[in-house]
């Protein structure tokens, strides 16, 4: 997932990538993989920052840069499409200069699955004006747009995210410092994004992408398929045996 997130920054025009790792031997990990199946590839510059305490995403947020605008990226979300979605993300951080969120369609009854973004057309953009997470009932649904794992951040919301407090027992979402922004009078922006989702947070939703990119690498492919093939025929033989036991009883 980490791979193909680099890939995605690096096709959007990102140069510089910070890394931040939770107080365990991951940053170790990390490094050895970027040294040796990264670097060579891509022109980036990697830093590392460590969490001393792993309280979540805004908690690492606090151990980043504050001074320009980011981008973040979350690895449960995977979309493949051209042009990769970050860019079409900073394309819109570019045209507007505010904080930007990747939004996505979605049936609204995954909806309890998700943060949502209620919006206006604003000429040719989507101008957010309010997000819920997940909400569970579908009359407090405001559109079909969930929120994606794709933003820019400013320094703005830098400031909000070092103020919250992370320690309190209760999860709190990169969206709930985008949410203060608004309260507070702040613009944000939102930029549709369309392609094949994977939702690689979940284990059916890693299975998938795993076959999805299997099939895309020329030399897996066929011995994925080999594979895939092979286990439904068994599976097919095994239906029709409890099938004909149940006809004779």
């Amino acid at each position: 997932v980490v791979h193909y997130l680099i890939e995605e920054i690096a096709s959007s025009g990102i140069e510089e990538i910070v890394l931040i790792t939770g107080p365990d031997r991951s940053q170790n990990l990390f490094q050895e993989y970027i040294d040796q199946e990264i670097k060579s590839s891509y022109k980036i510059n990697f830093s590392f920052r460590t969490q001393r305490t792993p309280l979540g995403m805004l908690d690492a947020l606090k151990h980043a840069p504050h001074d320009e605008a980011a981008a973040v990226l979350v690895g449960d979300d995977l979309l493949i499409s051209s042009p990769p979605p970050l860019k079409k993300v900073i394309e819109t951080f570019h045209r507007t200069q505010k904080p930007t969120i990747g939004l996505l369609k979605i049936p609204k009854e995954m909806a309890k699955y998700y943060g949502m973004a209620e919006v206006k057309k604003e000429n040719k953009e989507l101008k957010i004006i309010n997000l819920i997470e997940k909400p569970q009932k579908l009359e407090d649904v405001p559109s079909d747009l969930s929120i994606f794992g794709r933003y820019i951040i400013t320094p703005e919301i830098f400031s909000i995210i070092r103020k919250m407090d992370v320690e309190t027992g209760r999860e709190i979402f990169l969206p709930d410092a985008f949410q203060i922004y608004l309260q507070d009078g702040g613009t944000i922006y939102g930029q549709e994004l369309k392609g094949d989702r994977f939702d690689a947070g979940s284990k059916a939703g890693l299975i998938k992408a795993q076959i999805y990119f299997g099939l895309k690498d020329k030399d897996l492919k066929h011995e994925i398929l080999e594979f895939i093939s092979y286990k439904l025929h068994l599976m097919n033989k095994t239906a029709q045996k409890r099938t004909k036991k149940r006809k004779l009883k």
